[in-house]
């Protein structure tokens, strides 16, 4: 389904109303306790300029203490659906907050299925798009979009970044998330920052490298409108094509940034030509690594259970990239366990389908497949291209 730019994703009542509610009562089912006023402000969002109206799902994923959570999904899917007239729907979600493996106590794969689970859930419910907002790490970034495009709807997805994360942190260097799940098919990216200007450098440090549009998060924070649309033009002429809205945006606002979209002159700030593509880009959840056509590999690292002392004795070796022989799913799963101690580029050397494609799965970042794998070619292209893979 072609987009056609720019963008304005906008309507999540949640925000509205979320001062309303207690603090253990859920804002979705006040919603859906008060339909006409919710369809009153998402009527007003779309009148204002939506041209997509976002639901008001986040957080409504199976690891809720709620019963029948697959309800509420549908019924809010519905009521958004019933706004604005014939606007598609884009239904929202949100990071779980769960920790996973290997730093937390929940299996990677587990999150995979949640984020499936609600995806296919407000896809069947009538949702047209999916947007993934607020993802705060590399790990959970590509576990939703895993998840999500189960549900066969294009994903926009977006990552959430705060203070010292403008360029890159011990969390996620947003060029790695750009780099990584613009491979994994979705059909644009985003980043959210509440510094505008720090926004606005983030989004221009994207813009060579993205082959999907950029979309930006808008910081309101008490913004007056002349505010806001004088940062919405610096995030625009940055290179954002997209723009969606969160806490604290009202039809008012949203009229703001209509006008802005509509007048804006996208020829005098046209998005810059692609870099040759002469170093191979890869990534793991933290930062980008360069690789140049004459690079160093380690020697093989079997992904045994002492992986991680083979990992930390190659800390003082000139090489460019970790190379890890894969045999088996077990050796996979290791593989998940301990690639965040390498520090550089990894590079899989597989010795069956199944072995590639769960390190694949489990590698959180860009990886390089080595042909010399003992997989079909062309298997082995495909299940690289479906895990944002080089095979080399």
């Amino acid at each position: 389904m072609e987009l056609k730019l720019p963008l304005l994703l906008d309507g999540d009542i949640s925000h509205a109303y979320a001062d309303k509610v207690g603090q253990d009562d859920c804002v979705q089912q006040w919603i859906l306790d008060h339909r006409d006023e919710a369809l009153a402000l998402a009527d007003a969002h779309a009148a204002a300029g939506a041209d997509m109206l976002l639901t008001p799902t986040g957080g409504m994923n199976t690891l809720l203490a709620l019963e029948q959570v697959w309800k509420l999904n549908a019924a809010l899917v519905t009521l958004t659906g019933r706004a604005g007239g014939n606007r598609p729907v884009a239904g929202t979600i949100v990071s779980t907050g769960h920790l996973h493996e290997p730093f937390g106590p929940m299996p990677y794969t587990d999150l995979i299925d949640t984020y499936a689970e609600q995806a296919i859930e407000l896809a069947l419910a009538g949702a047209d798009y999916l947007l993934l907002r607020d993802m705060r790490t590399l790990g959970d970034a590509r576990a939703v979009v895993l998840g999500a495009r189960q549900a066969e709807r294009p994903v926009f997805v977006s990552v959430r970044l705060e203070g010292a994360q403008a360029s890159a942190s011990a969390d996620m260097d947003p060029l790695a998330a750009l780099l990584c799940l613009q491979e994994l098919g979705v059909c644009a990216f985003g980043v959210y920052h509440p510094d505008p200007e720090a926004l606005a450098r983030i989004l221009a440090r994207l813009a060579p490298h993205a082959r999907v549009p950029l979309m930006a998060g808008v910081p309101l924070d008490g913004r007056t409108a002349e505010e806001l649309h004088r940062d919405c033009f610096e995030l625009l002429a940055a290179g954002a094509r997209v723009l969606f809205t969160g806490e604290g945006i009202g039809p008012e606002h949203t009229k703001v940034l209509r006008r802005l979209l509509d007048s804006f002159d996208y020829a005098a700030f046209s998005l810059p030509e692609r870099p040759e593509d002469t170093p191979l880009l890869l990534t793991d959840e933290t930062q980008v690594y360069y690789l140049e056509e004459d690079f160093t590999a380690s020697e093989e690292i079997g992904c045994g259970l002492d992986m991680s002392e083979a990992i930390l004795a190659d800390e003082d070796q000139n090489t460019d990239a970790l190379l890890f022989y894969v045999r088996s799913i077990d050796d996979a799963y290791r593989l998940g366990q301990n690639a965040h101690m390498a520090g550089k580029a990894v590079i899989l050397l597989a010795e069956s389908e199944e072995a590639l494609e769960m390190a694949l799965l489990y590698y959180r970042g860009r990886a390089l497949v080595d042909s010399r794998s003992d997989v079909p070619p062309m298997t082995m292209k495909v299940l690289a291209k479906g895990y944002g893979a080089i095979v080399r």
